[in-house]
């Protein structure tokens, strides 16, 4: 019996980890984004940016349409792949990088981590590599992305952007 024991103790202790660590389930999220379908804007009354959510493809794809002064634009995807809430941002910088909720925190917060991108060889350029959401109501949500050089090593404390409180027009 204690060699049993000794046994799974070792098989823990060299695998690293005693427990398997759920992956996120982004459903649930996945169908409150839904709700956001309609226009929204930047609290901020000094940023006139107008942010388009849409519901498309059955159900199974959210929009969301950015239009910035300028002629700016980006184009933001929420898609579902299995239980993994994936993000696509199509960046006016022209790279396509795609993160993945990576969960909740005690807060209400979802974290989105880098999971990869394209066109991200310009060094000079950056790329959003991480972002937090928090929904404080069905008509007004907080956000933060955190954008990095390309190739540089992202280190959560040096790299946090200020949050902005979007809200719903009506």
């Amino acid at each position: 019996m204690h060699r049993v024991l000794l046994l799974v103790i070792l098989l823990f202790s060299v695998s690293g980890r005693a427990v398997c660590a759920e992956e996120f389930n982004g459903k649930a999220l996945f169908n409150q984004l839904k709700e956001f379908e309609g226009q929204w804007r930047i609290a901020e009354p000094a940023r006139s940016v107008v942010v388009q959510f849409e519901v498309i493809a059955n159900g199974s794809v959210i929009t969301e349409m950015w239009r910035m002064p300028g002629e700016r634009s980006s184009l933001t995807i929420y898609s579902m792949d299995g239980n993994r809430l994936l993000v696509t941002h199509y960046c006016p910088q022209r790279n396509v990088p795609r993160l993945v909720c990576a969960g909740q925190d005690k807060y209400g917060v979802y974290r989105f981590e880098f999971l990869d991108g394209t066109n991200l060889q310009d060094r000079k350029a950056s790329h959003m590599h991480a972002a937090w959401l928090q929904i404080m109501s069905k008509d007004s949500f907080i956000r933060n992305e955190t954008y990095i050089e390309n190739g540089s090593k992202f280190v959560a404390d040096e790299h946090n952007d200020a949050p902005m409180t979007y809200v719903r027009v009506k």
